[in-house]
């Protein structure tokens, strides 16, 4: 990553907007950024870090933005731009922060955005949210705000932490700038994810598993023997059924032919009980033949004597409406010549009427529209006339209030003039301020030192007075550790000469006289070896045991105090290098004092003051008073040149207003004149009447002739009608009637004659025997059906009886023979249904045997995995692995840092790792001392932070996401002498052939003339401006 442009306004000391171009400023490869302590140098840093992450690397509080923002801005602004990448994949992005105070002070973000610039022409817009562009800044880049200011941009109080980082912090920030992520965390939850999916498995397949409790091969072969057992059985009972039913078939037809005998006998009995009833049918139906030719004349005659009857009625009636209608027809008449001739006598002269009122009615609704013209203009003539009034006491009061502002805008100008003070008289006064202050600040910062350095000194006193305790307290646990190892010495040679003694006896005890001993050879034993008792022997051991741990405890305890004696050195002389280096910052403070006290006093009778501050103070009110007043002014100007445009514009307005309130007047005269014409008129035609209401009242009248004319016409026509009608149906039913009477006599004589023939003596006879075609067919299919079931029944009767030859079984023979026949089929069904439940059961059970195969072999790989995972878990625990490989990227890092530490150190002090992974510095001019990093020097501190920045840069350049081509230094340098610097610069100076460009933040001199390419920085000017940047090119 390489920065390209950076813009800032307010932030800190920064009021304007500032831009400082990178591209020009990191031509040369080394650059500075130079001013004097508090221009705001390192907030150049705090900028590039804000806009990448919102985070101030100084502030006490993480995310704590108060007090960025300088006090007399009311918002702050940070841009960005920077590049990544080499060759066709390089990206240009910009970043931009914006942030506000509220009423309470307090500072937020008040935008963000982060943008693709690499096409100019097409920007891509990637994030607007602070939490998205927080999470993308850190996926583009690879670092994150800590990583950053440890490794990238070193800004004050920041510089030596990498170098002192140890345990999980450093491993954290090497996983993520060696982008292990993938060996660390994210394996490690990988691993996890798919232990978790492993586990599942595991236990559905377990779960599976347990389903198959009871199946085994030897369940199988048990099952197969029952199944061979059933199929015995079952083939014995199919064979003793088959002969069942082959006799229940026979018996089944047998049974039958029985119920159907029994059947027909019994319809035979119930029809001879039917046989009277059939006899007096036969009688019946002969009967009904013989009077079904008779009957229609007798329905005839009738008929005849009720149609007469009828028609007769009808007559009388039609005969009464006819005299009531003739008598209604005479009265409509005379009423229908009535209405007619009122109608041709009153209708045209209502008419003529009504056109005359409809022509007064237009003359009197033109006047109403005149009427309403007359009001509107009147209403537009009376508000002409107030506009044009109030027009003109505005005119009044706008030349009053631009007299007043002109003799304002002349007070305030001639005060502004007696306000002013010279540049120069201003500038000396705020750099007496700056000097005054900064000599205030190292009066307090020296009592402080002076402070500091007493207490160094006591307590340097108080170390080495414990130091010379330890010392004795070593000599005389190394005399009471000799003195116990001695005793331990002789108790261990009694307990061997013990030893060999009773060695002695167990070989003695066993000689016989004659037989060698083993030891000497004589074959004489005057004096036998004797035993030692075994309560000597363990005294001597618990005596020696005692002695052992006394050795031991003494040896710890010596080491323990060597260890605590060397720290106690160590300690000694870094506070000898603490004190030496206070009281050299002390001498350093007193004469920097001395310089600033005859500064101020030069000033002073320059100026002619006393008290600088107050001086200043009473300054900044007269600046701020004077700005206000001018301000004032510019407000007065406008405002008064916006009082005359508006006097322009209300001039037009007057003008317009009078113009319209002339042309209103005449219209109302017109319009009056007219109405006026048209009320004569009205009058001439009308009188007193309305002609509205005339008209309708005439309309009216014309329709009630109407209706009536109308009705009486309708009505004559109607009973008109009505009598003609009746007329003709009275003739009608004159005819009818005759018709009637004729037929009737000829029915009566054909009738009588009927009778004589067939021997009835009357109608009434007849009538009695009437059946008619539906009763008689009735009775005839009745008798049929009767005759053909009788001979039906008598020869199925015969077939049977012939059939069953004698074999008739019945109902308790025939339920034996079921009950045989049901048993057997139970049975059989009962052996089947067992034998389909084995086989079914086998098969299921072989079929399971199978899928337990299988479930048995995934059981085993799930198993086999599962223990993998665990060994790689415990690889991985504790991020031991990226412990593993970041130390191994760290000895390369140590290792050149070293190298570079040795160039600048002129072979002196080398940088090492130590057992726990920490760094250690060698000293080769003391014999290879290696000493803790906590021990080194102001100046030590900062050439191995120095060696180790740059070799860290260059590791990450070759890794993570993000190829970094420059870092940032801003401390330290004060410490180095003139040598040593010139050491320092050589170094750096060598960089740009590794495409590499450091920055050095210092108010150095000799470090200023050294760098050929400088950002000047200028200190805030209070209440003028705030800090400003200059580019210089050496």
């Amino acid at each position: 990553m390489k920065p390209l442009l950076l813009k800032v306004s307010g932030i800190n000391s920064f009021m304007e907007e500032q831009t400082i171009d990178f591209r020009e400023l990191t031509e040369m490869g080394v650059f500075g950024i130079f001013g004097p302590t508090g221009s705001g140098k390192s907030t150049i840093l705090d900028a590039i870090i804000l806009a990448l992450y919102g985070e101030i690397p100084r502030s006490s509080k993480k995310n704590d933005l108060s007090g960025i923002i300088n006090s007399q801005c009311d918002r702050g602004k940070v841009y960005y731009e920077f590049g990544i990448g080499n060759g066709k994949k390089r990206k240009i992005y910009f970043v931009s922060r914006t942030f506000k105070k509220d009423k309470q002070g307090s500072v937020k973000s008040n935008g963000v955005k982060l943008c693709d610039i690499t096409n100019e022409e097409n920007p891509i817009v990637l994030e607007e949210k602070v939490n998205d562009v927080n999470r993308k800044i850190l996926e583009i880049i690879g670092l994150n705000c800590e990583d950053f200011t440890r490794s990238v941009v070193l800004p004050q109080g920041k510089f030596s932490d990498f170098l002192r980082l140890n345990g999980k912090d450093r491993r954290d920030m090497l996983e993520r700038i060696f982008a292990l992520q993938e060996y660390g965390t994210q394996l490690s939850q990988k691993l996890s994810n798919y232990k978790k999916k492993i586990e599942q498995e595991y236990s559905f397949i377990d779960g599976k598993f347990r389903t198959y409790e009871g199946i085994s091969k030897e369940h199988d072969d048990e099952l197969q023997k029952e199944i061979e057992t059933l199929k015995r059985e079952y083939d014995k009972a199919e064979k003793e059924d088959q002969e069942i039913e082959k006799k229940y078939q026979v018996s089944k037809k047998l049974r039958e032919l029985t119920l159907k005998l029994k059947e027909n006998l019994k319809k035979q009995e119930n029809l001879k009980r039917q046989a009277p009833q059939i006899k007096e049918d036969k009688m019946r139906y002969e009967l009904a033949e013989q009077v079904k030719n008779i009957q229609p004349y007798i329905e005839q005659q009738k008929n005849l004597r009720e149609q007469t009857i009828e028609k007769e009625q009808i007559k009388e009636k039609n005969n009464k409406d006819l005299d009531r209608v003739s008598s209604i027809l005479e009265k409509v008449q005379k009423n229908w010549d009535r209405q007619q001739k009122r109608k041709e006598e009153e209708i045209p002269y209502l008419l003529k009427e009504k056109e005359r009122m409809e022509f007064a009615l237009k003359k009197q609704r033109k006047m109403q529209k005149l009427f309403v013209h007359l009001e509107q203009a009147t209403k537009q003539k009376e508000k002409a006339q107030q506009e044009w009034e109030q027009i003109q006491k505005n005119l009044e009061n706008l030349e009053k209030q631009m007299i007043k502002l002109t003799q304002k805008i002349k007070e305030s100008q001639k005060f502004t003039r007696s306000l002013e003070v010279s540049s120069q008289y201003r500038r000396k006064l705020y750099e007496a301020y700056e000097i005054e202050k900064e000599y205030y600040k190292f009066l307090e910062q020296k009592g402080e030192l002076y402070e500091i350095c007493d207490s160094n000194q006591k307590e340097l006193e108080l170390m080495k007075q414990e130091h010379e305790k330890i010392e004795q307290q070593i000599q005389q646990a190394q005399k009471q550790l000799e003195q116990s190892k001695k005793e331990e010495e002789k108790i261990q040679n009694q307990i061997q000469q013990i030893y060999r003694q009773n060695m002695a006896f167990s070989l003695a005890k066993d000689l016989k006289e004659g037989q060698c001993c083993p030891v000497c050879g004589s074959k004489e034993h005057p004096f036998k070896a004797k035993s030692i008792e075994n309560q000597e022997i363990e005294t001597l051991e618990e005596n020696k045991a005692f002695l052992e741990k006394n050795i031991e405890k003494i040896q710890l305890f010596l080491e323990e105090k060597r260890t605590f004696l060397q720290k106690k050195i160590t300690e000694i002389f870094i506070k000898k290098e603490i004190l030496q280096d206070g009281q050299e910052k002390y001498q350093e403070f007193q004469k920097n004092l001395t310089i600033l006290k005859e500064k101020l006093i030069i000033i002073k009778k320059e100026l002619e003051i006393e008290e600088i501050e107050k001086n200043l103070r009473k300054l900044q009110q007269q600046e701020l008073h004077l700005e206000k007043l001018q301000k004032e002014i510019q407000g007065c100007q406008r405002k008064k040149e916006e009082q005359e445009n508006q006097r322009n514009n209300l001039l037009e307005k007057y003008n317009d207003a009078f113009r319209q309130f002339t042309q209103w007047t005449q219209r109302s005269e017109e319009l009056k004149k007219q109405i006026q014409e048209l009320q004569q008129e009205i009058e001439r035609d009308c009188g007193e009447k309305d002609p509205e209401k005339e008209i309708k009242l005439i309309g009216q009248e014309i329709d009630f002739i109407e209706r009536e004319y109308q009705k009486s016409k309708k009505d004559f026509e109607f009973y008109f009608t009505q009598k003609i009608d009746l007329e003709k149906k009275q003739r009608g039913l004159e005819d009818t009637l005759q018709q009637l009477y004729e037929h009737r006599d000829t029915i009566k004589t054909t009738l009588e004659s009927m009778l004589k023939e067939n021997g009835f003596k009357n109608i009434k006879e007849v009538s009695s025997y009437f059946k008619d075609q539906k009763e008689r067919q009735e009775l005839k299919k009745r008798i049929r059906e009767y005759e053909d079931q009788v001979f039906l029944i008598n020869e199925n009767i015969k077939s049977l009886e012939k059939s069953l030859n004698g074999q008739i079984i019945e109902n308790s023979d025939w339920e034996k023979i079921q009950q045989k026949r049901e048993d057997s089929k139970k049975r059989l069904e009962i052996l089947q249904m067992s034998l389909i439940e084995k086989n079914t059961l086998k098969k299921d059970i072989q079929g399971r045997l199978k899928e337990l195969e299988i479930v048995l072999e995934q059981k085993k790989k799930i198993e086999h995995k599962k223990a993998l995972l665990q060994d790689l878990s415990n690889l991985l625990k504790g991020n031991e692995f990226v412990e593993f490989i970041s130390t191994g990227q760290l000895r390369y890092i140590a290792k050149e840092a070293s190298q570079q530490l040795k160039k600048i150190t002129r072979g002196r002090y080398a940088l090492e790792l130590d057992s726990n992974g920490n760094f250690i510095v060698r000293d080769d001019f003391h014999g290879g001392i290696r000493r803790s990093t906590q021990t080194l020097s102001g100046g030590e501190t900062f050439l191995t932070s120095l060696s180790l920045a740059l070799a860290l840069s260059s590791h990450i350049q070759l890794k993570g996401n993000a190829h970094l081509e420059f870092f940032f230094l801003d401390e330290g340098f004060g410490t180095l002498d003139a040598e040593l610097l010139e050491t320092v610069m050589d170094s750096l100076e060598k960089l740009q052939s590794n495409q590499l460009s450091v920055g050095l933040i210092s108010h150095v001199e000799e470090l200023k003339q050294r760098i050929p390419r400088k950002l000047i920085v200028q200190p805030a000017i209070p209440g003028v401006r705030g800090t400003k940047v200059i580019l210089e090119r050496g």
